[in-house]
């Protein structure tokens, strides 16, 4: 494991499938609470760039629920390979900005990856069910469908691992997401969308 500080993503709101400064001119500073330097300024979403980002989960949604489930699946995978991949980087990242021992963030990035693993798995094998029925002449079963958008606001001591709890899930079983990162430990989460693009 390297000490140097870890390059940061791209210091932006990430909307539509893209990084963007938004629309609100206001900024918040991210101190570390290890150095007590200033490592980032990000951009603070107004009120239009949230309805943006609603606007596009929606949109998305609608073509993600369309999308069958191993491909889903392998999606998943890829994410997890990707995070894996960026262990060291987020893992020192997530100690810098947040404040935790290297040793738990690391820990905390590696179960974050093998949470996409765990729930492509998990998604393929949601089976439904034949029912009886006392009507012959009919049949009834029962099949899962994604429900729709999920909003997931992520806490500061867990800002990675939270996320991809609810969004691994989400994702493997065809659900979009809007993602509110927290105020002062947003870095991770920018630096893990990096990693989901790549997938």
């Amino acid at each position: 494991m390297t000490t140097s500080i870890p390059t940061a993503p791209r210091q932006q709101l990430y909307i539509d499938g893209q990084f963007t400064d938004g629309s609100s001119g206001t900024a918040v500073d991210v101190i570390s609470p290890v150095t007590g330097q200033h490592i980032a300024t990000l951009p603070t979403p107004s009120t239009a760039d949230i309805d943006k980002a609603i606007d596009a989960a929606h949109r998305a949604q609608r073509e993600w629920a369309k999308v069958g489930v191993w491909q889903r699946a392998e999606i998943c995978h890829r994410i997890g390979d990707e995070l894996e991949k960026r262990i060291d980087t987020l893992a020192r990242l997530q100690t810098l900005e947040q404040g935790k021992p290297l040793a738990e963030s690391i820990a905390d990035v590696t179960e974050a990856a093998q949470l996409f693993h765990l729930h492509a798995e998990d998604a393929v094998r949601l089976h439904g069910e034949t029912l009886p029925s006392n009507d012959q002449a009919k049949r009834m079963f029962t099949f899962y469908r994604p429900v729709g958008v999920w909003a997931i606001i992520t806490p500061w001591n867990f800002p990675l691992l939270m996320l991809t709890e609810f969004v691994a899930p989400g994702l493997a079983t065809g659900n979009a997401h809007v993602v509110k990162p927290p105020t002062h430990t947003s870095l991770t989460v920018l630096a893990a969308m990096e990693a989901f693009e790549a997938a």
